[in-house]
């Protein structure tokens, strides 16, 4: 009886190790590009893995929350490194610099479409995208790192497209900043609405778009429509 009892303690232990290193070789190997939380989750990109992978507030990892759309086999993460959430689709942004695609996720895991299509011919590396919806004022802003520049997609029912379909949803640029690279990286630069490797945006309530200019040590602020408000921060500063 106690070489029984010895043998399924053994089993057990083992089973406990082995099972405990499983979960958290899941949990250590990886890297968080960037991560947001909602009422009930946070949820993180995993650019080693090509996944966005879900947590709980108590930080207990949760599994992989989208990888792939089954649906659709071209539609597989290649290097997710940004997330966003999009308030109009009540959905969630991931930003993939490999496809040059923003993949429209639901909140179950399931990908609405892969959005970006036109980043192939005017976006060199997205690396951040999020949307606005102020009022009656609905867009996506995406900041090219590899290209220096700031640009803004709008759905076409802005444009009173009627051919328009879901898969070219919030495909017409509205803008490029600096003007005029609208299918050309800009050059790097350190005047207002210049950037050097830019890889951080975000939209506050107001419709302001903050963006990380990471090359320049600084924050730059635009408003809805392209123009330079404010910097904060600077090659001078500790920032």
């Amino acid at each position: 009886m106690r070489k029984i009892s010895f043998i399924l303690s053994l089993v057990l232990l083992t089973f406990f190790v082995f099972g405990s290193s499983i979960i958290l070789s899941d949990e250590t190997q990886l890297e968080i590009g960037t991560a947001f939380g909602n009422d009930f989750y946070l949820y993180a990109t995993d650019p080693i893995n090509d996944r966005v992978i879900m947590y709980d507030y108590d930080m207990n990892y949760l599994g992989v929350f989208f990888d792939k759309c089954d649906e659709c086999p071209d539609w597989k993460l290649g290097n997710p490194v940004g997330i966003a959430t999009d308030r109009l689709l009540n959905c969630v942004i991931v930003t993939d610099t490999e496809k040059k695609h923003a993949f429209h996720v639901d909140f179950r895991g399931e990908s609405y479409w892969n959005q970006y299509e036109s980043y192939r011919n005017e976006v060199l590396e997205p690396w951040d995208i999020s949307a606005c919806e102020i009022y009656d004022d609905i867009g996506n802003y995406a900041v090219d790192r590899a290209g220096n520049k700031l640009l803004r997609y709008d759905p076409p029912s802005i444009d009173f497209d009627k051919n328009a379909n879901e898969c070219n949803f919030c495909c017409i640029l509205r803008f490029s900043v600096p003007s005029g690279y609208e299918n050309n990286p800009a050059p790097v630069g350190d005047g207002e609405g210049e950037f050097n490797n830019p890889e951080g945006l975000m939209v506050d309530r107001r419709g302001y778009v903050l963006v990380a200019d990471t090359g320049n040590n600084r924050i730059q602020k635009f408003r809805r429509n392209g123009e330079f408000v404010i910097e904060f921060g600077g090659a001078d500063d500790d920032f």
